[in-house]
């Protein structure tokens, strides 16, 4: 009978031993998955806030990217501006002549032919040229760039730029003047304005005007 009792013991503390374990398989289960939720949970709120930082970096560095372009860019246009300007006024080979033209072609020609073909020709001998102290004729049609040399002004400065240097002449003299065919004549006073005779360089630019002629001259400074 002991035995008996024994052993029915010993089966009850067996199958407790057994539901025991079974409860902490489940509880330690549930802990598993519970800590894995709440890993889980850590995690994807670590990897929310890091996405989160990545992007407020990637923006931030995207603004930056923006603002260093904006500045190059500004850098570049002030960069830019000054050989533009520069560019603008070294043409070789013309003439700029305030309220009249700015860079007008010149060429070398003294027959109607030349003077038909091109814009403004140098008329002078090729001895006598810019630079030389002496005479320098100019001369072209009114359709062209000379078109409102009647607006040149007084004390206004010409700028020629020619074989690679840039020459001066303030002006002195814009009027419309009467012609013979050699010499031309102030409308006003009849006096002849073409001097060959001089000791200082002067700039004569003269194109046609009503049934005359309007003539500018200019001394080099």
């Amino acid at each position: 009978m002991s035995k008996k009792i024994i052993k029915l013991l010993l089966v009850i503390i067996t199958i407790f031993s057994i539901g025991n374990c079974y409860v902490q398989d489940v509880s330690t289960s549930n802990s598993k998955k519970a800590l894995i939720t709440n890993v889980n949970k850590i995690t994807g709120n670590s990897y929310v806030a890091l996405t989160k930082e990545v992007e407020k970096k990637e923006v931030d560095d995207s603004n930056n990217e923006i603002r260093n372009e904006d500045n190059n860019k500004k850098n570049d246009t002030n960069d830019f501006t000054v050989p533009k300007k520069e560019k603008q006024m070294i043409i070789d080979n013309s003439i700029t002549i305030p309220n009249v033209c700015t860079n007008a072609r010149l060429s070398i020609g003294s027959t109607q032919e030349a003077v038909d073909q091109y814009d403004i020709c140098i008329m002078t001998e090729a001895a006598f040229l810019f630079g030389c102290g002496k005479l320098v004729l100019l001369g072209g049609h009114n359709t062209k760039s000379l078109k409102y040399l009647y607006r040149a002004s007084l004390n206004d400065v010409i700028s020629v730029n020619y074989n690679s240097h840039i020459y001066k002449y303030k002006i002195v003299y814009s009027n419309e003047c009467t012609n013979d065919g050699y010499k031309l004549y102030d409308i006003e006073t009849g006096i002849n304005m073409l001097d060959y005779n001089l000791d200082q360089e002067i700039l004569y630019i003269y194109t046609c005007y009503n049934s005359n002629n309007w003539l500018v001259k200019a001394i080099r400074v």
